[in-house]
């Protein structure tokens, strides 16, 4: 076993129990809302397990189909605000069905930082500053008559900073012709009105322009991911052969969605009292970078994890993209966590301090 990992026979929450060394607060992973340990929702899926069963292995266009995933869909994109969802099996499959099949229609762009799932053999990422490659768009523009589309991410998650996006909307005046992919997994479910994440940054006349790739076990807790855009362009994505093979997510999970979805609000709601907690708080602000109303808060004083984890405060810490690299240390906060958890954190950041 690795010395610098810590080993865990259950999943986290609120807490984390580490072989050998007890119970920790957990302030790490990517379950936002604190699903995949609601009581409410674990009851939900067992009800799911118990009528669909564990799992459906068949194609989303065989003679047998479940309306349960149809009403899933329904709700995930009227919490969008757009025409329509389809769901996959996992965030990176939605990644690679967006990604092959525009990358077999037309031109690709994909900018700085653009997730791994949206690359294929023949794209990848330009490398350099984001912002320099906004600025040198309209030099890579050219004119084609097959599609072009731009992909890249709403957030950097890992360092803690939003993309600018103001851009989008002047851009796509410009090139009305031009898709624009976004990944938004770790925005979606705690950003934006409902957690309808970066359909808040588009302007709804480039919405038919526009599809959204999203994971659904961050903020939602459930193994898999989704598309959200118009019914158009999903429509081609849903007919083509690519999706044709894969099968849906666990048929339970869309059943505990349904049965819960107005957990997922109630839950937003606390998250978003937590993080306000810690965004009031000087110290938090000082240490770490942040964007406004995301649980994700970044450091670049190495030495907070190793502090913290003798006072049973597990925090986020690896080092990346490669073992030599700089430790990324982060504090994530989730739906589970109380204000006294918040209050714990806070006087060990102040007593780290006091020790510098």
């Amino acid at each position: 076993m690795d010395k610098n990992i810590a080993y865990t026979t259950s999943l986290p929450g609120r807490h984390i129990e580490i072989e050998g060394e007890g119970q920790f607060l957990y302030f790490s992973g990517t379950g936002y809302l604190g699903i995949s340990r609601n009581p409410d929702f674990l009851q939900a899926l067992s009800e799911g397990i118990s009528r669909y069963g564990s799992h459906f292995g068949g194609s989303r266009r065989s003679n047998i189909q479940f309306a349960i995933i149809e009403e899933a869909e329904y709700e995930l994109a009227k919490i969008a605000g757009v025409e329509r969802a389809v769901t996959f099996s996992s965030g990176s499959l939605a990644g690679q069905m967006v990604s092959h099949y525009f990358g077999h229609k037309g031109r690709l762009l994909l900018a700085p930082g653009t997730h791994p799932a949206l690359w294929t053999p023949a794209n990848r990422p330009q490398t350099g500053n984001f912002e320099d490659w906004v600025e040198d768009l309209p030099a890579r523009m050219v004119a084609s008559d097959a599609p072009q589309a731009l992909f890249l991410n709403s957030l950097d998650p890992l360092y803690a900073s939003r993309y600018n996006l103001g851009w989008l909307g002047s851009f796509m005046d410009c090139y009305p012709d031009v898709l624009i992919i976004l990944d938004d997994s770790h925005g979606w479910g705690v950003m934006g009105k409902g957690g309808r994440s970066v359909w808040d940054a588009i302007p709804e006349k480039h919405y038919p322009k526009v599809v959204v790739v999203s994971s659904l076990g961050k903020a939602y807790g459930m193994p898999g991911g989704m598309l959200t855009g118009s019914a158009e362009v999903l429509q081609e994505i849903f007919d083509s052969p690519f999706f044709g093979g894969a099968s849906p997510m666990s048929l339970a999970y869309y059943h505990a969605f349904i049965q819960c979805r107005d957990l997922f609000p109630l839950q937003l709601e606390k998250l978003q009292t937590l993080i306000g907690i810690l965004e009031s708080e000087p110290l938090i602000t000082d240490i770490f970078r942040h964007i406004e109303g995301h649980p994700v808060f970044y450091t670049t004083q190495e030495d907070i994890a190793a502090y913290l984890y003798k006072q049973k405060i597990l925090i986020s810490s690896f080092r990346y993209p490669g073992p030599s690299d700089p430790l990324i240390n982060r504090v994530v906060v989730n739906s589970l966590h109380e204000q006294a958890d918040l209050e714990l954190l806070i006087a060990s950041l102040y007593s780290w301090k006091m020790n510098q």
